[in-house]
């Protein structure tokens, strides 16, 4: 097993005060964050297309160029306090790779919890 660390780290936050640990907003700490998207974006070769799953249903776009080599999963998340945030995970040569991004929706556009009770 290898044990190889780099020197910067991606933090997925997360508030271990109850039984589960919860994810929270990595702007401002809150721990009630809603789901707002996830998206998966086609590996390079001749994989093509877009998932998107949102507030407003699934969405497939075949036709979308691959953005890097491997299969890129994007969860886009909002706390109660509007922040937008989301981590990608990048598959590429059996390493996944996950940073932290503002998600892929475009600027001004609200987000929406996909599911709520």
């Amino acid at each position: 097993m290898r044990t190889h660390q780099s020197a910067r780290r991606e933090t997925v936050p997360l508030d271990f005060s109850e039984n589960e640990p919860r994810l929270v907003c990595p702007v401002c700490g809150d721990n009630y964050v809603h789901p707002t998207g996830i998206v998966c974006l086609p590996p390079g070769g001749d994989g093509r297309g877009v998932l998107r799953v949102d507030a407003d249903g699934v969405h497939l776009n075949p036709v979308v160029e691959p953005t890097a080599r491997g299969v890129t999963i994007v969860l886009e998340f909002v706390c109660e306090q509007s922040h937008a945030f989301a981590f990608r995970l990048q598959f590429l040569k059996g390493h996944t790779y996950v940073a932290r991004t503002d998600g892929l929706k475009a600027a001004g556009v609200p987000a929406n919890t996909i599911w709520r009770n």
